[in-house]
C-alpha cells in the first residue's frame, strides 16, 4: 500500500496539464454554417482579449489522439464533426476573466465551453497529497504495529529466559550487557523481514507498470518507481531494524529495571 500509494503520487507530481494560465475552448461547430468563418472570427477575438500570449489551434488529428485512449478505435470518430479545440496561453501573472471570455465569444459560437487547466491541476494536487498523506499513515501504522510486536516478543522471550538471565546479573552481567543481546537479536530479524518485503515488492511495481503499459493506462495514474521512491523502498529494512533494536532495548531496559 506504501509502495503503491507513493509511486501514483509521484507519477501525479510529474504529471503536468500546462501553464496554470492556459485555457482550452471547446467549439462545437455541429450543424454551423460556414464553421471556418465562426472559428477565424474567434481566433482574431482571441487575439485582442489583453494578457493573451499564444492562441493554438488543435489539429484535428490531434483532438482524435486525444480520444484514442477512451474511445480506442479512433476511425470510427473520422465521419463525426468534433469539436474544435483551442488552446490560450495567458501571460504570466495574468489571471484570465472566464466569464467575460466566454460571454464574447458566445456571441460568434453560443454553445462555446472554455476550461481552466488550474481547475485540474489543483484537483491532481489535492489527490497527490491525500496519496501522500495516506502513505504515511500507512508508515505510522506499520510502526506502531513493529513497536508492539517486538515489545511483546521481547517481553515473552525475557520470561522464557529468566533463569538464564538470573545467572547473569549473578556474575555481573548489568542491564545493558543484557539488553544488548536482545536488541541485536531483534535488529537482525526485523532486517532480514524488510528484506524480504523489498524483495516482494520491487517485483510488484515492476509488473504494475508493465501492466499498465499494456492496458494502456494514463501517464497521471501509471505506478512510477522513481529514484528517490527506490532509495526510500531499499532503506525500509534498516528503518525496520532500527526501530525494532530501539523497542527491544527499551522493553529490556524497562522489564530488568522493575525487576531490581
Amino acid at each position: 500500500v506504501f509502495v503503491g500509494a507513493m509511486s501514483l503520487s509521484t507519477s501525479l507530481g510529474q504529471w503536468n496539464l500546462g501553464s496554470d494560465n492556459r485555457l482550452t475552448i471547446e467549439l462545437p461547430l455541429h450543424g454551423v454554417q460556414n464553421p471556418e468563418a465562426v472559428t477565424e472570427n474567434i481566433l482574431g477575438t482571441l487575439q485582442k482579449i489583453p494578457g493573451v500570449a499564444r492562441i493554438k489551434l488543435v489539429d484535428s488529428q490531434e483532438v482524435l489522439d486525444l480520444l484514442q485512449p477512451w474511445v480506442g478505435q479512433v476511425n470510427l470518430l473520422q465521419d463525426l464533426t468534433l469539436p474544435t479545440l483551442i488552446d490560450v496561453d495567458m501571460k504570466p501573472n495574468v489571471k484570465a476573466n472566464v466569464e467575460e471570455i466566454t460571454a464574447t465569444l458566445r456571441q460568434f459560437a453560443p454553445e462555446v465551453r472554455i476550461e481552466e487547466h488550474s481547475h485540474w491541476q489543483h484537483m491532481l494536487e489535492k489527490l497527490r497529497l491525500s496519496l501522500e498523506v495516506m502513505a504515511y499513515l500507512f508508515i505510522g501504522l506499520i510502526t506502531a504495529t513493529v513497536i508492539v510486536t517486538i515489545t511483546l516478543i521481547t517481553r515473552s522471550s525475557l520470561a522464557t529466559h529468566a533463569s538464564i538471565i538470573d545467572i547473569l546479573r549473578l556474575v555481573g552481567a548489568n542491564n545493558r550487557y543484557i539488553a544488548q543481546k536482545f536488541q541485536q537479536r531483534a535488529f537482525w530479524l526485523a532486517l532480514k523481514g524488510g528484506a524480504w518485503g523489498v524483495i516482494m515488492a520491487l517485483p510488484t511495481i515492476f509488473f504494475l507498470n508493465w501492466l499498465s503499459l499494456q492496458l494502456g493506462v494514463s501517464d497521471a495514474i501509471k505506478p512510477t518507481l522513481s529514484l528517490s521512491l527506490l532509495a526510500a523502498i531499499l532503506s525500509l529494512p534498516f528503518i525496520v531494524g532500527g526501530i525494532s533494536f530501539l523497542a527491544a532495548r527499551l522493553s529490556v531496559l524497562r522489564t530488568l529495571a522493575r525487576l531490581g
